[in-house]
């Protein structure tokens, strides 16, 4: 019983981290949309974009293994910690150049330096999120998760006081600093620091399925930054602003979903559940997740102009074209990621990598055919949801337990 009770705390603090990682993340897109205007904040979602791919690849390639540490000691899951900070300062280094290059590309060179100081951070601060939930520890995460949300939530209430106190520049620099503070305090409170020494071999561990994870995860956030910058080419930067704002204000259902991989990889690893028995408790997650998706995003598309603008400014009336469409596909997203958690746990680095890349092509041959030839952002959304909904159907005919189709890694 107290191993039952202590499971269940585990999971449910290690998806209040979640909602509090991820709702600082959609508080910062808030804040910056409240005071770019729809060009600038056409640059910035952009460029968040290429900050969650960097994200995920990291996530892939750092994190999952990590989870699937769990049960190991504290000292091993502390050295495979150190080498995955030490891994995300690296790659955010190099994604900080790709981001000030797209910032110059796209006119917006400020925002561009903004996101090159932050994305070290972010991706640092997420190395140690993953490893002491790992070690059965995300009170420390939570902890300093409510530290980073708290932070942005005062810049956000700052941004509806006042539109004009600061640029989205400033506000993603205030959002870095912010993921500065966590990163060290989570450095500290786990007794981690970074440790290149014997990265090289620590890499060669497993590689292969380092790989896949890194490349599936990654390519979740790259299908989203193709999309969009092919709607923005051949419909304009309105386009940009309503899909992600549309995806911004439905950001807390995919806060949410998000938790699944670190609540049932690393629980279910401890625990030794069946393939069965993941199955059965992510569903059940899917089908909640699915009505409650489509009923809100009715609401939304409802509500008046007036809290609309609140949220997204003046890029509410292009989100809230597409609304009802996006709710749609993050009902299929919502389902590939049940699959994706479910691979996941059982170890399918493979399987869920060959998911991912039929879905991304899917979605951008499709997506791309009807922006050019609607020239609509409800086109794109359209085929977003399209995408979604196929894919999510035909993955889990594939995957289920007792399918017939479920292999090994």
């Amino acid at each position: 019983m107290t191993t039952t009770r202590t499971s269940r705390s585990t999971a449910l603090t290690s998806t209040l981290d979640q909602v509090m990682s991820s709702a600082s993340n959609g508080l910062i897109v808030l804040a910056v949309a409240r005071v770019a205007t729809v060009n600038e904040f056409g640059a910035a979602s952009l460029l968040f974009a290429i900050s969650a791919a960097a994200m995920g690849c990291a996530r892939g390639s750092l994190g999952t293994p990590l989870m699937l540490m769990a049960g190991d000691t504290d000292d091993e899951i502390r050295s495979a910690a150190s080498r995955a900070l030490s891994s995300a300062l690296l790659f955010g280094l190099i994604v900080s150049g790709g981001a000030v290059a797209t910032g110059i590309l796209l006119g917006e060179a400020t925002i561009g330096y903004a996101f090159a100081v932050a994305i070290p951070f972010i991706l640092a601060t997420d190395a140690l999120r993953y490893s002491v939930i790992t070690a059965a520890r995300p009170h420390l995460a939570l902890t300093w998760d409510t530290v980073w949300t708290v932070g942005s939530f005062v810049m956000l209430l700052v941004t509806w006081q006042s539109k004009h106190l600061f640029g989205p520049a400033t506000a993603v620099l205030v959002w870095a600093l912010l993921a500065a503070v966590c990163a060290i305090g989570l450095a500290f409170a786990f007794h981690t620091k970074p440790r290149v020494n014997g990265l090289f071999a620590w890499w060669k561990e497993e590689y292969l399925h380092r790989l896949r994870y890194g490349i599936e995860a990654g390519l979740e956030q790259v299908n989203v930054i193709i999309v969009v910058s092919i709607a923005t080419a051949a419909i304009g930067m309105s386009a940009a602003a309503a899909l992600r704002g549309s995806s911004t204000v439905l950001a807390p259902f995919a806060i949410l979903m998000s938790a699944l991989p670190l609540v049932i990889v690393p629980e279910s690893v401890r625990a030794g559940l069946s393939p069965e028995q993941v199955w059965r408790k992510l569903c059940n997650i899917g089908v909640l997740a699915s009505v409650t998706l489509l009923v809100f995003g009715l609401a939304l598309w409802l509500a008046p102009p007036s809290i609309g603008s609140l949220v997204l400014g003046d890029s509410w009336d292009a989100a809230r074209n597409v609304m009802p469409i996006i709710a749609i596909e993050y009902v299929g997203a919502a389902w590939l990621l049940v699959v994706a958690s479910f691979l996941k746990s059982q170890g399918k680095s493979s399987e869920l990598l060959g998911a991912r890349l039929a879905y991304c092509i899917t979605s951008i041959t499709l997506c791309s055919a009807i922006a050019f030839l609607s020239r609509e952002a409800v086109g794109v959304a359209v085929g977003l949801a399209i995408s979604s909904l196929s894919m999510s159907i035909a993955v889990i005919y594939r995957i289920r337990p007792g399918s017939g189709r479920h292999r090994g890694r």
